[in-house]
């Protein structure tokens, strides 16, 4: 019977807990650059090399073997649910901060405008299982990435003026690719292994997966409040320097509107980094399964 690997699953807790931990840190500060985060993510890097080490030393008989990384798929996998981090969390994070700083809606209307989102993914999940096993999860992650983008890209123009059912139709388009991104990778990353191997690949997929979510939020919020606080720092010297020529009784709507203005341009490059991350999963995923070849 193999012995249960203590040390590396304390390793791997050490690791994963502390690079978490930081990037939900760099998120609530604005920045990747605060001593809490750039403390925490380090200390999770210097445990991770450990446990390479560790690892390397234990051989099969470490909790997360190195030699799964051998695998194609659990490589395409596990690069795959890193990003999607970014596609999914980072999104669902930032689409309610958009209808409510945007939009003006209460958080209850900002929860009901996503709807058109899940129903999209609903119907999509449901077809992603019978597609992974007759085509692979290649195409299917392919193709639901391409409906994700296409589904997230037109956030780069929407402002407080556009219409909400544009909006909801972009969000069904969005949900349907969104629903057929996370199943085939997660279910990809056991191709090839034995039975014997497949915990042990659960753990890693997992820890990858969460991880990172973590960092897509982190990077999405950081990015876009990064953004925004500097611009509107930036129009405030402005305006204290008298570059505007605004009469003081119209100095508060004129200061409101570019603010919003700045708030707008913030969130559009937000959507445009989730849209691009969104591309940018199909190269992982060409190392997924294509069963089209057996064929």
């Amino acid at each position: 019977t193999a012995k249960m690997d203590f040390v590396g699953i304390l390793l791997l807790i050490l690791s994963s807990s502390a690079l978490i931990y930081g990037i939900v840190q760099a998120a609530h500060a604005g920045s990747f650059t605060n001593q809490t985060s750039i403390f925490f993510v380090g200390s999770g890097i210097v445990s991770v090399l450990f446990y390479l080490g560790w690892a390397n030393y234990q051989k099969e008989q470490a909790v997360l073997p190195l030699s799964l990384f051998k695998f194609r798929s659990f490589n395409g996998s596990g690069l795959g649910l890193f990003m999607a981090g970014t596609v999914l969390n980072g999104a669902m994070l930032l689409l309610p901060l958009y209808f409510q700083n945007i939009q003006n809606m209460s958080v209850v209307m900002a929860a009901l405008a996503l709807l058109p989102q899940g129903i999209g993914m609903l119907i999509s999940r449901g077809l992603t299982g019978k597609l992974t096993d007759s085509l692979g999860a290649k195409y299917v992650v392919l193709v639901s990435v391409v409906i994700a983008f296409v589904g997230t890209i037109p956030f780069y123009w929407f402002d407080q003026h556009t219409a909400y059912w544009v909006i909801a139709l972009v969000l069904f388009i969005r949900g349907i690719g969104a629903g057929g991104i996370l199943m085939p990778l997660m279910a990809d990353a056991y191709t090839g292994m034995r039975s014997d191997q497949v915990p042990a690949a659960t753990i890693g997929s997992r820890i990858i997966q969460n991880i990172g979510s973590a960092f897509g939020s982190a990077l999405i919020t950081t990015m876009v409040t990064a953004d925004a606080t500097t611009k509107i720092h930036t129009f405030a010297a402005q305006i204290k320097a008298g570059k505007f020529h605004v009469t003081a009784e119209h100095l508060s709507a004129f200061a409101a509107s570019h603010v919003l203005a700045l708030k707008i341009q913030a969130f559009q490059n937000g959507f445009l980094l989730i849209s691009i991350v969104a591309l940018l999963i199909a190269l992982p995923t060409l190392l997924l399964t294509n069963k089209q070849k057996k064929i």
